[in-house]
């Protein structure tokens, strides 16, 4: 394969996903992407045990339900989305 038509035409890729994965492929080495747009994830250690805990209490919880314990006792603001 000599080319990224080549490419695009053996893989069904759109050609400009494969010509920025070449682009970035040469220029840092490798292809990865960047996750979550850089944003730090609010679970932390001490949220996700009390998570595993309720969890392991009750099965049939809500997200919305754990979120509103997490926020009670933990002392957080957090999203049921975030659980």
């Amino acid at each position: 394969i000599n080319s990224a038509k080549e490419i695009q035409k053996k893989t069904g890729i759109l050609l400009r996903t494969i010509e920025r994965n070449l682009k970035k492929l040469r220029e840092t080495g490798n292809i990865n992407h960047q996750c979550n747009n850089s944003q730090k994830s609010k679970i932390i250690q001490t949220i996700s045990q009390a998570i595993e805990q309720y969890v392991h209490k009750n099965t049939a919880i809500l997200t919305c339900q754990l979120a509103a314990k997490i926020q009670n006792t933990c002392n957080i603001s957090i999203s049921y989305k975030s659980i």
